[in-house]
């Protein structure tokens, strides 16, 4: 938006075909937060992926918890809510999100998510730190934060069995947004944040 620090995405997809169109979405931010920066997300269920993300995974596969915690594979619980200074490797479904929107503090800079929760109704959660394989060699500083219309990760065949996909009627149009914004509030009150609407306007009360 003009002289603001905000930027937002509208986009849409249509069905041209004469047949209903199954569909998923997702958006895939990532960001390179510094390691111990905190992130603020409504409380909500979270899943653990299944599978294992590599030798550095720090989360128990298949665990479940209530963000900001999740178990470890020692019988502990880790706070997904502040970025580690270890190298790590996690991928973890927030599902049925509460509110869509998170906040994220980068150094003295608190950057904000907000997005068509409609169209998104879920979060995945991926953090890939230092992990020293294929494609990332030790390079990555990932945490994604991205809202989609569907989990865990299965794509669309498993999506229509589960009845997440969306569906299209032949000429319809179906669209959604998401914004990014920098915030005024100071990155040590973020966890006071309380909303971030589609503004891009960060709420502390």
């Amino acid at each position: 938006m003009p002289n603001k620090p905000i930027l937002q995405i509208k986009q849409s997809v249509s069905n041209e075909s004469d047949s209903p169109i199954p569909f998923i979405w997702g958006e895939h931010p990532a960001f390179s937060l510094p390691r111990g920066s905190k992130i603020n997300l409504p409380a909500g269920p979270i899943l653990v992926d299944a599978n294992e993300m590599g030798e550095l995974q720090d989360v128990k596969p298949g665990s479940t918890g209530t963000w900001p915690t999740v178990p470890d594979r020692v019988g502990g619980q880790i706070d997904l809510s502040v970025v580690p200074e270890a190298e790590i490797e996690r991928l973890c479904y927030l599902h049925d999100r509460p509110e869509g929107w998170a906040a994220m503090q980068h150094g003295k800079k608190v950057i904000g998510i907000s997005w068509d929760l409609e169209a998104f109704p879920h979060l995945w959660f991926w953090q890939e730190i230092g992990g020293k394989g294929f494609p990332w060699f030790g390079r990555a500083q990932i945490t994604a934060i991205e809202p989609a219309s569907t989990w865990p990760s299965f794509g669309l065949e498993a999506a229509i069995k589960s009845g997440q996909a969306f569906y299209l009627k032949p000429g319809e149009v179906r669209s959604a947004w998401t914004t990014f914004s920098v915030s005024t509030v100071a990155a040590k009150d973020i966890m006071k944040i309380k909303s971030v609407d589609s503004k891009g306007t960060f709420h502390t009360k």
